[in-house]
């Protein structure tokens, strides 16, 4: 499930977006695109770590456990902001 929602989701709509959106003049239209961006680059690490760490929530790397830190992204605002009908309910 991680690895399509990598490749089928998160990557070409990340893509889409830098392409089209980031080199836009329009600064306040930019501060919203921005955003899609930036939560298409968080939720694409976190589908890798997930991919990387096989799922294992304990995995570690430098001490630091990645699946326990980009979880926390879906408690803020980035796991709440969905386009299309996530969005709408």
């Amino acid at each position: 499930d991680a690895f399509r929602s990598l490749l089928c989701l998160q990557v070409p709509f990340m893509l889409w977006r830098l392409y089209f959106d980031a080199f836009t003049v329009d600064l306040i239209q930019f501060a919203g695109r921005s955003l899609l961006i930036a939560k298409n680059v968080i939720w694409a690490l976190y589908d890798f770590v997930i991919i990387a760490a096989c799922m294992n929530q304990d995995a570690s790397i430098f001490g630091v456990k990645p699946m326990a830190v980009f979880s926390m992204a879906a408690d803020t605002k980035f796991g709440k902001l969905w386009v299309g009908p996530s969005g709408m309910v």
